[in-house]
């Protein structure tokens, strides 16, 4: 999956999002994320954002929000799926703190954290969010 020149943040309502605001503004990431994602989409359609990031590289996140402080994207039906694309085409699915795929069902409706797209990204975000 190439380094990438889009990235997606969604949000259906708007919504704030925790995870985001904790990390640095200049380039999320470290400096250089801010010049590799130059093509930030803020959008409720998640199908959409996740094939720019496949086809142009660079993440997709839905975070966690204030009002959905376990993320919105569901996990069984909506972050497994594009979690598990991801990884076979060299990409990496997150929850912020491990691989989307490994965390265990707990309910039907489960809603997690999503970040996916290109691996060493994803590295670097869960790094960001550790300290």
């Amino acid at each position: 999956m190439p380094l990438g020149k889009a990235g997606a943040v969604g949000s259906q309502d708007g919504g704030e999002m925790r995870e985001l605001r904790r990390l640095p503004t200049q380039g999320a990431i470290d400096g250089k994320l801010a010049r590799r994602v130059r093509d930030v989409i803020v959008a409720p359609d998640h199908v959409g954002d996740f094939n720019q990031v496949l086809y142009y590289g660079g993440i997709f996140a839905y975070p966690e929000l204030v009002d959905a402080p376990t993320g919105k994207l569901r996990l069984q039906f909506e972050s497994n799926p594009v979690a598990f694309i991801t990884e076979k085409v060299g990409g990496r699915g997150s929850t912020g703190t491990e691989s989307i795929l490994d965390v265990e069902p707990t309910s039907i409706d489960q809603r997690v954290p999503t970040y996916v797209g290109n691996t060493d990204l994803i590295n670097k975000l869960e790094q960001s969010m550790k300290s």
